[in-house]
């Protein structure tokens, strides 16, 4: 799950508190003095990224494809098994309101989750299991608990700012274009605010559980774990930069169907930063825990201010 901290939708019989829309706006320009800073403290340095921690584990190009080609199957047949179940409860109750509310349960999310990256990442730790100590490897294993807490504190509100000044871009050139104000956050948060209002905790925290930790965890696992270990291989440490582009591009198309096109370039930049961690520090723990916190800080706003 991936929303966007802010609304961009003007709201006139509920504006947004004051500090939200100054967060907005002073975000771009405290975004670049942020990047400036990473820049001259070498922090962004090229050269730094290619001698990060080398994964020696089975996973080749091809497996990457492979990757790719089963979490395609395997959503499919989720969404198919999804909108079966959805049509059979929706005729059995009479209401297509139970089936919307069916198609967020926990049980279902946490369903398509599993169904979706279930056949990749098992081929993939199939792929990888043929080489000795693969789990350390691949970052499961942290390396350094105290240089990844390090990394994860700091970038956790490094990674807010510069996504609110990319979605605040984002929102200004829309808006020039001539298009409506965009409502930018993903359908997921709409569902917590509904749940808020009706006082359904138990459905919420089920809801929580499936956003904080199992979209994180699958998420990384599949996407920098696997697909960009794959494709660093491929090209080598020197060229770091064009995997972790290259995976953040196909991260975030992975979600167009929960969040409008105006929120593709920051959904790139977050995986950017996801897969910037994971190289750095060689562990996969600093990405889950950032895009944990990332999704919690979220669902936090909503249930709080909307």
């Amino acid at each position: 799950m991936h929303g966007l901290i802010l609304q961009t939708a003007a709201d006139e019989a509920m504006p947004p508190p004051a500090w939200t829309v100054w967060l907005a706006w002073g975000g771009v320009p405290m975004a670049a003095v942020l990047l400036g800073l990473l820049a001259a403290t070498g922090v962004l340095s090229l050269r730094r990224l290619e001698q990060s921690p080398t994964r020696e584990v089975g996973l080749t190009w091809i497996d990457g494809l492979i990757g790719v080609w089963l979490w395609f199957v395997g959503s499919l047949l989720a969404g198919v098994l999804r909108a079966a179940g959805n049509t059979a409860n929706a005729a059995a109750s009479d209401g297509a309101d139970t089936a919307a509310r069916l198609a967020m349960s926990p049980v279902t999310m946490v369903f398509m989750q599993v169904a979706s990256f279930g056949l990749p990442l098992g081929y993939g730790w199939w792929k990888a299991s043929r080489t000795a100590g693969y789990a350390r490897e691949l970052g499961l294993v942290p390396r350094s608990v105290r240089l990844e807490c390090r990394w994860t504190v700091l970038a956790v509100p490094a990674i807010v700012l510069l996504f609110l000044a990319t979605q605040q871009g984002s929102a200004v050139i829309s808006l020039m274009l001539g298009h409506p104000p965009p409502q930018v956050q993903h359908t997921l948060l709409d569902t917590y605010a509904t749940l808020r209002d009706e006082g359904d905790i138990a459905t919420m925290l089920g809801l929580l559980i499936s956003t904080v930790v199992f979209a994180p965890v699958l998420e990384e696992l599949f996407h920098r774990g696997f697909l960009q270990t794959a494709l660093v291989r491929r090209l080598g440490p020197t060229r770091r930069w064009v995997a972790i582009v290259g995976v953040a591009l196909f991260f975030a198309v992975m979600h167009l169907g929960a969040v409008p096109w105006v929120a593709m370039p920051a959904l790139v930049l977050l995986g950017v930063c996801f897969g910037f961690l994971y190289e750095r520090t060689g562990s996969l723990w600093p990405p889950i825990l950032v895009h944990a916190a990332f999704n919690a800080i979220n669902v936090a706003y909503v249930l709080a201010w909307v």
